[in-house]
C-alpha cells in the first residue's frame, strides 16, 4: 500500500485524538457523554369526598434552598379555590372551598437536588458560633411532643453520652444511641420522644423527636424536619429527621439511613418542624399521594449552557453554539459518514451485493423513522409491490424517464394508501415515512425488474438480502445514541472515518465472500 496514503492516515487520526484529548483533559469534556440525572418531576395529589359543606385543607410544599431549587410549579385544582401561603419557615398549600363531590387537586413541581457539604464543622467554629450566633430560643424548648426538660430524658442523655463532651461528640453519641439501640418500627399509640424513648422503637417522626428532645437536653439547639426520598416510579411516604444547629450551620441527622451530617441525594426537605404533612375538615376517604419521575437534563444543555460562558477557542466553534432543532439534525447527520463506511467494508471486505452504493444508508435513515422491523416490512413489501406494477408497465414499453416518473408516482400513492390503512389500524405513529428515500427505491424497483431479467431471481434476491444485512447494521449505527451524542460533542472523530476510509481505497486483496467462494483452489483441487 501507498506510504503516503498511510502517512495521511496517520495525520487523520493523530490530528483527531489530539483535539478529543485537549476536549477531555483540558476542557473537561466527557468522552462518553451522559445524562444528568439530579433534576425530578414530583406530583402530590390530593383526593376526597365532599357532601356540599364547606372544606378545608393544608398540606407543605418544598422551599428553594442552596440544596434544592424549585422551578416549574403547576396546579390543577378543577374550579376549587387553592392558594399558597407562607407560614415561618415553610410554604403551605390551602384548600378553602364547598365540595360536593368528589376533589382532585394537583400540585406539580420540577426540583433541582444539588449535593450538601460532607465536612463537618471544626471544633473551633462550633465554639465560635455558640457565642456569636443566636439561635431562636423554640429550638431549645420543650414542647408537648419533644419533651426535652423531663428527667427521664436528662437520664438517659446522661448514659448514651460521655461526660464533659464537645458539642460534636455529644450529637454523635446521640446519633449513634438512636441507630444502633432503637428499633425503627411503627407502632400504635403514642409516638413522643417519651413514648419512643421508653420502648426503644418506633417510626420516622418518633425517633426524630428523641433526638430533638435529647439535643436540647444537652443545650443544643435541634429541629425536627420533614420530607421525602425520591425514588421513580414509586409512591412516596413522608420521613422525619433531626437537624442540629453547630457552627453557624444546620447539620441533618438521620439514624434510620445513617446519614450524619447530610443526608441521601435524593431526599428532598418539604417542611420544618414538628408537623403532620396533611390536615382536613370537612372531606372524607382523603389520599393523599406523591409521586415522582427522574427529569433527566441531557449533557448536550448543559454543554450549551458552558460554551456561552466559555473564552476557549474550541467552545466557540462548538456545536452547541447551534439551535437545539440543527444540533438534532446533525446528530443524525454526522453519522451517516459511519453508515457509508459499514457500507464499505461489508463490500469491500465481505462482499456483500447491494443495490446502489449508498442505499443502505439511505434506507437506515429511514428507519430511524418507522422502527427497524416496521422499516424492513415496509422497504420489501414496497419493493415487491412496486416490481409487480413495473411487469405491467413494461408491457406499454415506454421510455425511461417518462417510466420511471410513472413507476415514482405509483411508489408514492402506495407509500400514502399503506400510511393511511396503518393509521386505520392504529399503527400511525410507526409509519411515519418522512426520511424514506422514494426517489431511490423507485430505482431501486427499476433495477430489481432488469436484475430479474437479465440475471435471474437467485443474484436479485442476493442483492435485496445483502441491501437488508447492510442497512441493519447502517442502522445500528446510525441510530446508536452515544454516538451520536460522542459525534455531536467531538465531530472531529469524523476523521478517524475518513483515515479508515482511505485504507480501505486501497486495499486489493481478497473479500471473505471470494476467500469462502475459492476454497477449492486453496485447499487443492483433487486429483482425477
Amino acid at each position: 500500500m501507498n506510504a503516503r496514503i498511510w502517512a495521511l492516515a496517520a495525520l487523520l487520526v493523530l490530528s483527531s485524538g489530539g483535539l478529543v484529548l485537549y476536549k477531555t483533559t483540558v476542557l473537561d469534556y466527557e468522552l462518553f457523554p451522559r445524562a444528568a440525572a439530579d433534576r425530578w418531576i414530583v406530583q402530590m395529589l390530593l383526593t376526597g369526598r365532599g357532601h356540599g359543606e364547606p372544606a378545608k385543607a393544608r398540606f407543605f410544599l418544598p422551599v428553594s434552598s442552596p440544596y434544592q431549587r424549585i422551578y416549574d410549579e403547576r396546579v390543577l385544582s378543577e374550579g376549587i379555590e387553592f392558594f399558597i401561603r407562607p407560614k415561618g419557615p415553610n410554604r403551605v398549600g390551602y384548600v378553602s372551598d364547598v365540595v360536593d363531590g368528589i376533589l382532585n387537586l394537583s400540585y406539580r413541581f420540577a426540583v433541582h437536588l444539588r449535593p450538601r457539604p460532607a465536612e463537618l464543622p471544626s471544633p473551633e467554629a462550633i465554639e465560635e458560633s455558640r457565642r456569636r450566633d443566636r439561635v431562636d430560643p423554640r429550638y431549645l424548648a420543650p414542647t408537648p411532643e419533644i419533651q426535652s426538660n423531663d428527667p427521664r430524658v436528662a437520664m438517659r442523655l446522661e448514659e448514651v453520652t460521655p461526660p464533659h463532651a464537645p458539642p460534636l461528640l455529644l450529637v454523635r453519641s446521640i446519633f449513634d444511641y438512636l441507630a444502633d439501640e432503637v428499633v425503627p418500627q411503627e407502632v400504635s399509640g403514642r409516638s413522643d420522644a417519651l413514648a419512643v424513648l421508653q420502648r426503644e422503637r418506633g417510626g420516622p417522626l418518633g425517633i426524630a423527636r428523641l433526638f430533638v428532645a435529647l439535643a436540647r437536653s444537652a443545650g443544643i439547639p435541634a429541629r425536627v424536619v420533614g420530607g421525602i426520598d425520591l425514588v421513580e416510579g414509586s409512591r412516596s411516604q413522608i420521613t422525619y429527621w433531626a437537624e442540629t444547629f453547630l457552627g453557624g450551620r444546620w447539620l441533618p441527622m438521620d439514624p434510620l439511613s445513617r446519614h450524619f451530617g447530610t443526608l441521601p441525594a435524593t431526599r428532598l426537605v418539604l417542611f420544618e418542624g414538628d408537623h403532620e404533612p396533611l390536615e382536613t375538615r370537612g372531606l372524607e376517604k382523603v389520599d393523599f399521594r406523591i409521586s415522582m419521575l427522574r427529569a433527566e437534563i441531557s449533557q448536550e444543555r448543559l454543554y450549551q449552557r458552558r460554551v456561552r460562558r466559555s473564552d476557549a477557542w474550541l467552545d466557540r466553534v462548538s456545536l452547541f453554539v447551534l439551535p437545539v432543532r440543527t444540533q438534532m439534525v446533525l446528530r443524525i447527520l454526522l453519522l451517516i459518514p459511519f453508515g457509508a463506511l459499514v457500507v464499505a467494508v461489508f463490500r469491500n471486505l465481505v462482499g456483500i451485493p447491494t443495490f446502489g452504493t449508498f442505499m443502505p444508508v439511505l434506507v437506515a435513515l429511514a428507519f430511524i423513522e418507522t422502527t427497524l422491523l416496521v422499516g424492513l416490512a415496509f422497504l420489501v413489501g414496497i419493493i415487491l409491490v412496486g416490481w409487480l406494477f413495473r411487469i405491467l408497465v413494461d408491457r406499454l414499453q415506454l421510455l425511461m424517464v417518462p417510466r420511471l416518473s410513472l413507476l415514482l408516482t405509483i411508489v408514492i400513492l402506495l407509500i400514502a394508501g399503506i400510511t393511511l390503512v396503518a393509521e386505520k389500524l392504529g399503527f400511525g405513529s410507526a409509519m411515519s415515512v418522512a426520511l424514506f428515500p422514494i426517489v431511490i427505491i423507485t430505482a431501486t424497483i427499476e433495477r430489481f425488474f432488469v436484475m430479474m431479467t437479465e440475471e435471474g431471481t437467485r443474484n436479485t434476491l442476493r442483492s435485496l438480502a445483502g441491501t437488508i444485512v447492510v442497512a441493519t447494521a447502517c442502522y445500528l449505527v446510525i441510530g446508536n445514541e452515544l454516538l451520536q451524542r460522542m459525534l455531536l460533542t467531538f465531530p472531529e472523530m469524523l476523521l478517524w472515518a475518513m483515515a479508515v476510509q482511505l485504507l480501505l481505497g486501497r486495499y486489493t486483496g481478497y473479500r471473505l465472500s471470494e476467500w469462502l467462494r475459492f476454497e477449492p483452489f486453496r485447499t487443492g483441487m483433487p486429483e482425477t
